[in-house]
């Protein structure tokens, strides 16, 4: 009976060191659903990003950072400290550099993506960074612990400015356009702005009365934005540092052209000249971020009406890649679409399935758009017709997680295949 016990188990772990030692080409290749390429990364996705040329793909996962070739999607390396979680990955400007925030001790690994074998570049670490921000212009990078921020020469990655002032947790950063000067808000309710090149405090601006949960600046630098949990909108005015217009005022839409409409969401352009709420009935308006003129109003007369008396909000706005059309992203069964210019919205022909989340082709020409429970359809968005049949990607396991599900997708830089990630893995279409 020992004897018998005995072999089972050697029999199992033969099994196991078999299955580990499969090679990744051969995962891969696992039950490949039909028109998929290949399936790329082990462990649950937490983050992906491109590099900025594109020829880089790195995935964060459980155990550490994938580095894929996007010529080939074959793997590069695995980029780990001791297979910690990888929470978040971040390039630099030029994609020399890649940082990666671990999950639950929210240190920050850099690698020098430059040096053969892909290096890992040494850092004065503090305690618990939350984020890792880079100028524009890569010379520096901006980290932030609970109170603190700490800003870094990129090129020796090493801290050259401790800034202290803020009296709870730091919840967002940004640099101006210049990289000049970088803005921090706060749960104390306060903004700060502070001199890169001196890490001295310029000045506090006060005027929200909650938790300040975004900042941006508008292009020109002029104005800077911070959006609050009192659902407020600011904007400063950088030169003299004063409040030039109160956006909203306690969660409602105070220009005197509109009905009193509660702000429930806000987003930005992709070149932060227009910045878009949305209101408690999922109507989308575009404002002009430098001057807070109201550019244009979409509404969605359709689903203003509660039929079960609860209406989804936005979850997401999408710019198309010229930012002329945008889409919104309610987590229901539609696809809105409008043309800026003329506030047309585009007609989609089909069923769409319980939409989770979307992606732009390069060209402007193809929507994607990922359903719950795994689906991924590919639209013509001059016709709005189904370019292709319907791909099921349902966890293998048979188990559906609307939370999780197709929770990534993007196309390539070259527009030619789909990327989206699955409770467990990334496919590529």
């Amino acid at each position: 009976m020992v004897k018998t016990v005995l072999s089972i188990i050697s029999l199992l772990l033969l099994l196991q060191i078999g299955i580990l030692n499969l090679s990744a080409q051969e995962y891969t290749q696992w039950e490949l659903p039909d028109g998929v390429i290949a399936r790329l990364g082990k462990g649950r996705i937490n983050d992906m990003q491109y590099s900025p040329d594109g020829s880089v793909l790195a995935v964060a996962t459980t155990i550490g950072i994938w580095i894929y070739d996007t010529e080939t999607y074959q793997e590069q390396a695995l980029l780990s400290r001791s297979h910690q979680e990888m929470e978040k990955v971040y390039f630099n400007h030029d994609g020399t550099v890649l940082s990666g925030l671990e999950m639950f001790s929210n240190k920050i690994t850099h690698w020098d993506l430059t040096l053969p074998g892909i290096k890992k570049v040494s850092i004065k670490s503090h305690d618990f960074p939350l984020q890792a921000l880079y100028s524009s212009d890569g010379s520096t990078f901006v980290t932030k612990s609970f109170k603190d921020i700490h800003i870094h020469d990129a090129k020796t990655n090493t801290s050259i400015h401790k800034l202290k002032g803020h009296a709870d947790y730091i919840s967002c950063l940004a640099y101006s356009p210049d990289d000049k000067i970088i803005a921090s808000g706060s749960h104390d309710q306060l903004v700060r702005l502070w001199d890169v090149k001196t890490g001295r405090s310029i000045r506090t601006l006060r005027g929200h009365q909650d938790n300040v949960t975004f900042l941006s600046f508008s292009p020109d630098g002029s104005t800077l934005i911070s959006i609050s949990k009192d659902m407020t909108i600011n904007f400063w005015d950088i030169t003299s540092r004063e409040l030039k217009l109160p956006f909203a005022i306690e969660g409602v839409i105070s220009d005197k052209h509109l009905e009193n409409e509660k702000i429930k969401r806000t987003f930005f352009s992709p070149n932060k000249d227009i910045l878009v709420t949305a209101g408690e009935y999922r109507t989308i308006h575009l404002w002009d971020s430098t001057t807070g003129e109201l550019k244009q109003t979409f509404p969605d007369n359709n689903e203003n009406k509660k039929e079960t008396g609860y209406i989804l909000g936005i979850e997401d706005v999408l710019f198309s890649p010229d930012g002329k059309s945008i889409l919104s992203l309610a987590n229901d069964y539609q696809i809105r679409m409008w043309d800026i210019a003329t506030g047309k919205r585009r007609r989609f022909s089909g069923y769409t399935g319980y939409i989770k989340n979307a992606a732009f082709s390069p060209d402007e020409k193809t929507l994607a758009t990922a359903d719950y429970p795994g689906d991924i359809r590919i639209w013509d968005i001059m016709t709005g017709e189904l370019k292709k049949t319907t791909l099921n990607l349902h966890p293998r396991n048979g188990s559906h997680n609307m939370q999780y599900d197709a929770n990534y997708i993007s196309f390539t830089p070259n527009g030619e295949k789909v990327i989206i990630s699955e409770t467990d893995a990334s496919i590529s279409l």
